[in-house]
């Protein structure tokens, strides 16, 4: 269906976007909800029983940018669409089931800490949302993007995603012998999209 502003059919889709950030907005603000001062055992210091929410903060934080990422590159890949279908619709639910689900793994890597488990378990679950993601993007590529859509910016988009999906693929295996350092591996997804982008740039000046 093609999105005109005057139709029905455009405001269904408006629908499916509000919907969607709304996903993503309860999602990130039940990141925090396992972020709790416990109570006093025995009149612990408050210094010690704020420090128990360490784990948790960093779990937090980690998630909260993830989410994000995935926020912006959704927003991003819904500029380029000016048609929509049945198919682009549930893949894009498919894509919020595992947003939703992302306060899961948050809060056991909150309770469990940095360990191998703990993150190959939230890994796992980035590594399903790149994976929707590039699923969404690749059947809307087919006939849903608008003529101002270049051949180059859907590489790019391509690329990006696939840069995401195979990093934390890649963390879920080093995770085992290091943990943090699977985690920090995540940096890695900023210096893929910095380079893409630059290329893409470089090769739209040359056109």
């Amino acid at each position: 269906m093609n999105i005109d502003n005057q139709n029905p059919e455009s405001l269904a889709f408006e629908r499916l976007l509000f919907f969607s950030d709304a996903v993503f907005a309860i999602a990130i603000t039940l990141l925090a909800i396992d972020i709790r001062l416990p109570e006093s055992p025995h009149g612990a210091a408050v210094e010690s029983r704020l420090s128990s929410l360490t784990p948790h903060v960093i779990a937090y934080v980690v998630s909260f940018f993830q989410v994000a990422q995935f926020w912006n590159a959704h927003h991003q890949l819904f500029r380029y669409v000016v048609r929509y279908d049945s198919a682009l619709i549930w893949l894009n639910m498919l894509f919020l089931l595992l947003i939703a689900f992302l306060p899961v793994p948050t809060s056991v890597l909150g309770e469990m800490g940095l360990t191998s488990a703990s993150v190959i378990f939230l890994a796992s679950c980035l590594s399903l949302l790149g994976l929707a993601e590039l699923t969404l993007w690749l059947h809307a590529s087919r006939e849903l993007l608008g003529e101002h859509v270049s051949k180059s910016t859907r590489q790019r988009t391509t690329i990006k995603i696939v840069i995401v999906t195979a990093v934390f693929a890649l963390s879920i295996a080093i995770a085992p012998f290091s943990p943090l350092a699977a985690v920090l591996s995540w940096f890695l997804i900023w210096v893929g999209h910095a380079i893409t982008d630059r290329r893409h740039r470089a090769s739209t000046a040359e056109q």
